[in-house]
C-alpha cells in the first residue's frame, strides 16, 4: 500500500499559519493517485478550523480523488467541528491522529500552552469513535518538569479514551520555543559551540 503525507501548514517558533488552497491540495492528490497512491494523510493539527476550506475540500476530494485519507487534529477543535468531521467522513476520512501530548493538565497548561481539560480530550475521542472513525493518539515523554505521576497520567488517559492506536514521542525543545527556554532554565541541556580546524 502506498501512503503519502501532505503537509498543509507552516508553524515554528510562535504561531504562524499558512494553508494551501483547496485547488492546490486537490491537484496534488489527483497527481498522487495517478502514481498508485492508495491512501493519503494530511499533517495539519488545525485541519478542522476553516469551515469554508473543509466544505470546498470535501466536495472536490470526493469528486476528483476519492481515496481513503487520515488527518491530524487537536482535541479542542473536534467537538465544535463535528459537522465538518461528518462531511470529511463522507468524502473518505478513515482515521484521525489526535494530540493528547500529556495526560497532566498542569503540564499541558504550564509547559505546552495547551489549555484544555482532560474532559475535552475524552469527549473528542468519544465523538470520533461514535462517528466510526479510527482514532490514534499522539503522546510525548521527556517533557521538562514532568514527574513520574505526570507521565503515568498520560498512560491513564489513553486507557480511558481507548484510541485504536497510540504513539509516544520524545519531546524535542526546538530553539525559540517556550519549551526550549524552560528546558534551558532547568539545565536539561546546553549548547556547545564547535569550531572545526581547516
Amino acid at each position: 500500500m502506498h501512503i503519502v503525507i501532505i503537509v498543509l501548514f507552516t508553524k515554528w517558533g510562535g504561531f504562524r499559519y499558512r494553508r494551501r488552497s483547496v485547488t492546490s491540495v486537490i491537484e496534488e492528490c489527483v497527481y498522487l493517485k495517478t502514481t498508485g497512491v492508495e491512501s493519503i494523510s494530511f499533517a495539519d493539527d488545525m485541519f478542522l478550523i476553516d469551515k469554508n476550506w473543509i466544505e470546498e475540500f470535501s466536495v472536490l476530494y470526493k469528486e476528483n480523488v476519492d481515496l481513503p485519507f487520515g488527518c491530524t487534529a487537536r482535541p479542542e477543535v473536534i467537538i465544535p467541528n463535528i459537522e465538518l468531521l461528518k462531511k470529511l467522513k463522507d468524502c473518505g476520512l478513515k482515521s484521525i491522529w489526535i494530540g493528547i501530548e500529556s495526560g497532566s493538565e498542569r503540564i499541558r497548561k504550564d509547559v505546552l500552552d495547551r489549555r484544555m481539560s482532560n474532559a475535552v480530550i475524552i469527549d473528542a475521542f468519544r465523538a470520533v469513535r461514535d462517528l466510526g472513525i479510527v482514532s490514534k493518539s499522539y503522546n510525548m515523554v521527556g517533557i521538562p518538569g514532568e514527574s513520574f505521576w505526570d507521565a503515568f497520567t498520560t498512560i491513564l488517559i489513553n486507557l480511558k479514551v481507548r484510541p485504536n492506536g497510540t504513539s509516544y514521542y520524545t519531546l524535542i525543545p526546538y530553539p525559540g520555543t517556550k519549551i526550549n527556554r524552560i528546558a534551558q532554565d532547568l539545565i536539561l541541556f546546553f549548547y556547545v559551540e564547535i569550531n572545526s580546524k581547516e
